[in-house]
């Protein structure tokens, strides 16, 4: 169970860092990590993007990372921390090594699962296909400092503020492109973005109704996380479903990889 006052301020903001909630288990997942990234794998789970200087590919992220490394060993303490802040047993949604080595380009501010895509003929209206609500939780395997480009995180009272409703449907209906999650650039500066300053070991809860990016990475050091989604059980498990249907809908890779 987490502290009262962690719980408060989830409640309160939509977002919560918790200090050394996995350390017992970090260095040994870090090291695995690092171990897979050095065999070179690729795949179509592997994404990649052109470096800032546009002199060099860069490998991006990683979907459904936990296909390739295991970290079974924090699950319970995910789930009671989970259950803690949204008062539900957690299903894993989906999951993601995002790679933000020196030099990477940012992440576009934008709300997790807000977007229309297409299944066929049919139109899908973004994770509220699968369920109701999401809660992201963010593990550093690097320190993620703002010179290395951190999560930056809005309150979840801004997404209101910005587009009057919680509701997919009408956030959906204010973006730029309705296919995508990115809020306006005329909007960013309405929203008041708090870095999250953590090391490894520390994890950063968010509810999907935050608007959260990041900045380049103009640093040397890098800042590699893992983020992982998760919805209500009683909504089911809805991971391989959605994976299996983000190969078959109509957006383009390098949007998929985004969404």
């Amino acid at each position: 169970m987490l502290d009262k006052k962690v719980v408060e301020e989830y409640n309160r903001t939509g977002f919560v860092v918790v200090k050394g909630l996995v350390s017992d288990f970090i260095e040994t997942i870090t090291s695995d990590i690092e171990n897979f990234l050095s065999q070179g794998h690729t795949g179509e789970d592997f994404y990649y993007e052109d470096s800032i200087d546009n002199k060099r590919s860069m490998l991006r992220r990683i979907e459904r990372c936990l296909n390739y490394i295991d970290i079974s060993s924090t699950d319970k303490t995910m789930e009671e921390a989970i259950a803690s802040l949204t008062g539900y047993r957690p299903a894993l949604f989906k999951d993601k090594l995002n790679l933000k080595y020196a030099g990477s380009n940012k992440f576009a501010y934008h709300l997790d699962g807000h977007f229309l895509w297409k299944h066929g003929d049919d139109q899908k209206n973004g994770w509220e296909e699968y369920a109701g609500s999401y809660i992201n939780a963010v593990i550093p395997l690097d320190g993620m400092h703002e010179e290395n480009g951190c999560l930056l995180v809005a309150e979840k009272q801004d997404t209101l503020k910005i587009f009057g409703s919680y509701e997919v449907e009408a956030i959906v209906g204010k973006l730029p492109n309705s296919s995508l999650p990115y809020i306006s650039e005329k909007d960013n500066d309405k929203v008041r973005f708090k870095p999250l300053i953590m090391e490894p070991g520390d994890v950063a809860f968010f509810d999907w109704k935050c608007i959260h990016g990041s900045h380049d990475n103009e640093s040397s050091t890098n800042r590699k996380v893992l983020y992982l989604t998760y919805n209500n059980r009683e909504e089911g498990c809805n991971r391989e479903k959605y994976y299996a249907d983000k190969e078959l809908s109509a957006s383009d890779r390098n949007n998929k990889s985004l969404n």
